[in-house]
């Protein structure tokens, strides 16, 4: 499992750093990777803002279909980050990479 997890976290990592803008700190230890959206932050696509993490984690939601966690709700240190797991297959994960470059690329200022 050591390995498995190793690659899901390399997978989603690999794919993160290809996102414009987004930065993160590689995990050593959980299955999520803290992301941070601040770039993204003030942006808008279909008439709707990303004011805020949580925003960001309802819009993935509703227009791309993945679930992230919000970095406010971990108080204020993550207001600016959202929390991606790489806890599933591989395939959920390059769904989910690819429909977050999707979903940010089409944000404009």
């Amino acid at each position: 499992m050591v390995r498995v997890f190793r690659d899901r976290r390399d997978l989603v990592c690999e794919r993160l750093r290809k996102i414009p803008h987004v930065r993160f700190t590689d995990p050593h230890g959980a299955f999520y990777v803290l992301t941070d959206i601040s770039w993204y932050l003030g942006r808008s696509a279909g008439g709707r803002t990303v004011r805020t993490s949580l925003d960001m984690a309802e819009f993935l939601l509703d227009t791309a279909h993945v679930a992230v966690v919000p970095g406010s709700a971990f108080g204020e240190f993550g207001k600016n980050f959202i929390r991606c797991s790489y806890a599933y297959s591989m395939e959920n994960l390059k769904y989910a990479t690819n429909k977050i470059a999707e979903f940010v690329s089409s944000l404009s200022r």
